[in-house]
């Protein structure tokens, strides 16, 4: 059980393992603390990077390329954004993305369909943006289960302006 600043409780069966997982067990129903319904809520779900200096703490960058792996999720409107240490806030890159994916779990009744992956790889160019010295990846949901497996990225340093005053 976890309390909001607003007094809203929400609620979640974390005894589940992720094949039992549903969608509608990542929706509180929006109980309020003096027992009021408000409705239902979705849990967002939200991962950030640290700050990737690609082991060059002092040199620009251009950018390569960055991939995330989803694993077995069930949100259909996912994104992804970057944020360089130019920036003031994050970059929109990948903006509703549908990352849901279907498994097939025992027992199961024939004909059945086997889905042909679970994994979603989303992978994305960063050579249209400037040039920056740290890079952080931020990958949030509002509604549903996002699962995340993995997330990478490069870049190619810019060895010939490390002499100027930063």
């Amino acid at each position: 059980m976890m309390k909001l600043t607003t007094g809203q409780i929400n609620k979640y069966s974390g005894y589940k393992t992720p094949a039992q997982t549903t969608s509608a067990d990542y929706v509180d129903f929006g109980i309020q603390s003096n027992g009021t319904s408000v409705g239902t809520f979705d849990y967002i779900s939200s991962v950030r990077t640290r700050d990737m200096d690609f082991s060059d703490p002092f040199a620009q960058k251009h950018g390569s390329y960055f991939e995330v792996i989803f694993d077995d999720s069930f949100s259909s409107n996912a994104n992804i954004a970057i944020q360089r240490d130019t920036d003031v806030g994050d970059i929109d890159v990948q903006p509703n993305l549908n990352i849901a994916s279907t498994v097939l779990v025992l027992p199961f009744v024939l004909p059945a369909i086997l889905p042909t992956s679970v994994k979603k790889r989303v992978a994305s160019d960063l050579r249209a943006y400037e040039k920056w010295r740290l890079l952080n990846i931020n990958v949030f949901s509002e509604a549903n289960k996002m699962a995340i497996r993995q997330i990478t990225a490069a870049a190619n340093p810019d060895t010939i302006e490390v002499q100027k005053t930063i």
